[in-house]
């Protein structure tokens, strides 16, 4: 009897880019690269396979894909990264899931969740 093989596990991580500037998606899909290049090496790039899903240049907003294990690691190189093209720059990871379906819907809920209002509860 043979055993299945069980597809690669991966995570989904939500991000925002935090700058002046705008960007192309080719320009933060390389910086991603070299921040996981930098801190881990080659080996470190491979086995954490990321790849941009997707990308929002308006919104500076993005989807980003990697391995399960190496999350820790993709984590880290995004924080690493301080500027994109000569500007200041921070990365924040807002969500991470195991599904791109979870976390599209993840993310939609926290855009239509109501505000809390500023006004203030009087107690006589």
């Amino acid at each position: 009897m043979k055993m299945a093989v069980r597809g690669v596990r991966r995570r989904y991580l939500s991000f925002q880019i935090i700058s002046e500037g705008r960007f192309k998606e080719e320009e933060v899909e390389d910086a991603i690269m070299r921040g996981i290049l930098t801190l881990y090496g080659m080996k470190g790039l491979s086995h954490a396979n990321p790849q941009l899903i997707e990308y929002d240049a308006e919104e500076k907003r993005g989807i980003l894909r990697c391995s399960h294990t190496q999350l820790r690691q993709v984590r880290a190189s995004l924080a690493y990264i301080t500027s994109l093209e000569g500007l200041s720059t921070s990365i924040n990871v807002k969500r991470v899931s195991g599904t791109l379906r979870a976390l599209r819907r993840k993310e939609a809920q926290s855009f239509t969740r109501p505000t809390p209002s500023t006004t203030s509860i009087s107690v006589p």
